[in-house]
Parts: C-alpha cells; structure tokens; sequence
C-alpha cells in the first residue's frame, strides 16, 4: 500500500499515487516507520507516523 504506483493512460484520476510513498521514505530517513491500519470500527484507514529517537 505504501509503495508508488502508476495509473494506465487514459485514467480519469488526477495524481500519481506517491504520497504515502514520500511520508513512509520521510519516516524511515528518520529512523521510523508508517503504520498503515483499518480505521476505528472498521471503517477507513488509520495511519499513524512514529519517529525514532532524536540524536544529540
């Protein structure tokens, strides 16, 4: 789900599909990771950023 991918010519959608792509490379580049989950009661999606520890 994460990762970038592309829409068939033709494609009535505006977009290329790389913003989750960009947030999970910011969140690794930071020692973290993006958590891609089924929202409460089952409906949608939850995500959720978590950065690793900040160097002194």
């Amino acid at each position: 789900m994460k990762d970038r991918f592309w829409r068939a010519d033709g494609s009535r959608s505006e977009g290329s599909g790389i913003g989750l792509s960009i947030v999970d490379r910011v969140a690794r580049a930071h020692h973290g990771v993006l958590d891609v989950a089924t929202g409460p009661g089952g409906r949608g999606l939850r995500f959720t950023m978590t950065l690793g520890p900040r160097s002194s």
